[in-house]
């Protein structure tokens, strides 16, 4: 199986990142082939340069030719890229002052680089779940998982969205 995530939710980088992926990837026992890591909002800044959470994603991202993408309208509003907001989503931005083999883009150019094999399954890091006293409702574009409803799944597939 082969994976990308996306680290959409806020320490996604800092916990989910470092603490569970990273080691297991570091250690070469995780179970998928990881294709690639996308990182929203301030999980951007651990590709900063010297950060050691990104410094270490960069090893394992060489090693494994493993790519590693930022949102170019995230980077560009942390000082993390070159360009005006007006370039985002065109892969007209380049980063700067960020880890070694990290890149900007948006979805167009996320997708593009991840080749879409027919077994990827991209993960967010992140809850599309909002709790409401004893019920929850899901971000649009997902319904809760009828086999465990603490989690949220998409309501429909990529394949589906073609």
């Amino acid at each position: 199986m082969r994976v990308a995530y996306i680290s959409r939710s806020n320490m996604a980088s800092t916990f989910r990142l470092a603490t569970m992926i990273l080691p297991q990837l570091e250690g070469g026992f995780r179970c998928a082939e990881v294709d690639g890591t996308f990182f929203f909002d301030d999980n951007t800044l651990c590709l900063r340069s010297g950060v050691p959470v990104g410094e270490c994603m960069a090893k394992v991202a060489s090693e494994h030719e493993t790519l590693l993408m930022m949102c170019d309208e995230c980077a560009v509003r942390r000082n993390l890229a070159e360009g005006a907001l007006e370039q985002c989503g065109k892969g007209e931005v380049t980063v700067k002052g960020t880890v070694e083999g990290a890149t900007a883009g948006c979805f167009p150019q996320l997708f593009d680089a991840l080749s879409n094999p027919p077994d990827q399954i991209i993960i967010h890091l992140g809850c599309h779940r909002r709790m409401h006293g004893d019920h929850s409702h899901s971000d649009p574009g997902y319904r809760l998982d009828p086999e465990d409803p603490t989690q949220c799944i998409p309501e429909r597939t990529r394949r589906e969205l073609r």
